[in-house]
């Protein structure tokens, strides 16, 4: 039988003193938590909490009994926000592929598909001549929507590949309940801020996110042709319409949750989805955009999500969505551009920086 020390994955992450030690409770009268002595736990994944004269208690924490020796050897890379078991896979994969595409061409077709397609993707000179354009391409196409019928012959008939972002999410998958099949279904739109939690109430983290993602789509609006002030005004509408969205959006908290499965297993009919939907391409869009055969059943994993975008789909909201679609289309693509917008995205969502606070995943 193997150790149990081994079926731990070891992970620790970057943080400030300050800022990864302690974080104020977003309920009235929650204490402040400070993770690095024990209250109300210590979080033994955060870099600097682990040292040589932390006690260690087999019932009390086993993961710190079992794992103590390999925590305190453990060191962060430059450049990398976290350090263990999986990030060393991860760094020692990414190195075989680099090497695998840097030697000699392979004979295969498949292979050889695969090895060309880097070599264009690693055509920094060429990627650089074209620099934004292919992104204000796209973008542009967004800025001459002048009406909500416009916004949606937009989704209908512009290819998939060339679309920006959607102000809903669609695909298909295998069915929740019954696995050998595969259902057509709606989710909830992504947020610039990851979590919907955010939007009700910020906490230090979801501010270093905003602040970060800000800092991108301002860089990278005004290479695409805007000032900083209209740079600014996209963003705070993005921000304002996935405010109004997200209060019906699960927050992550609650995605975690043991209920949250049978939560989304809500099927609806054709003419149910056609009559939540309203004004919104949803159904139209899977057939039409993406070219799903119709279907007669469909997974509404949020069904309140499909009645407030339908509420929201107006002709006052139309400059609010199209700014959400710009701002997520910017962060979506600003590592696909060029070597400058390349490095930004980097910088803004992966470098380890003071006062950078990281929530690890740990497997027990």
């Amino acid at each position: 039988m193997m150790s149990m020390i081994m079926g731990v994955s070891l992970c620790a992450c970057a943080g400030s003193s300050e800022t990864a030690a302690k974080e104020t409770g977003t309920e009235a009268g929650t204490e402040t938590r400070d993770y690095r002595t024990g209250t109300p736990w210590m979080d033994i994944d955060l870099e600097g909490v682990v040292s040589e004269d932390t006690p260690t208690d087999l019932k009390d924490d086993f993961a710190l009994y079992a794992n103590k020796e390999d925590l305190l050897k453990l060191e962060i890379r430059e450049g990398y926000s976290s350090a263990g078991t999986f990030m060393d896979a991860a760094v020692q994969a990414d190195e075989d592929v680099r090497k695998m595409f840097l030697a000699d061409a392979p004979q295969g077709h498949d292979a050889l598909l695969a090895y060309n397609l880097f070599g264009l993707l690693m055509d920094w000179d060429s990627r650089n001549a074209l620099g934004v354009s292919p992104l204000k391409e796209r973008i542009d196409a967004v800025e001459a929507i002048s009406s909500v019928d416009e916004l949606t012959a937009y989704y209908l008939n512009t290819p998939v590949e060339k679309q920006l972002t959607r102000l809903w999410g669609g695909s298909s998958a295998q069915d929740l309940t019954d696995s050998s099949r595969i259902i057509q279904f709606c989710s909830p739109m992504s947020l610039t801020l990851q979590d919907s939690a955010e939007y009700r109430e910020m906490t230090e983290y979801g501010q270093i996110r905003k602040d970060a993602a800000a800092t991108l789509v301002k860089k990278m609006l005004v290479k695409l042709g805007c000032s900083e002030e209209e740079a600014q005004t996209r963003f705070d509408n993005c921000i304002r319409f996935e405010t109004m969205i997200a209060e019906v959006i699960p927050t992550n908290k609650e995605q975690r949750s043991p209920e949250y499965i049978e939560a989304v297993k809500n099927y609806y009919s054709r003419d149910q989805l056609k009559e939540a939907e309203g004004n919104v391409p949803i159904i139209e869009w899977l057939e039409q955009a993406v070219g799903y055969p119709a279907a007669d059943e469909y997974l509404v994993m949020t069904p309140k999500f499909v009645t407030k975008l339908n509420e929201l789909y107006t002709e006052d909201n139309l400059q609010l969505m199209k700014d959400t679609i710009i701002v997520n289309g910017v962060l979506g693509n600003a590592g696909k551009i060029q070597a400058e917008t390349e490095n930004r995205n980097g910088s803004a969502r992966f470098r380890k920086e003071p006062g950078t606070v990281c929530f690890p995943v740990r497997n027990l």
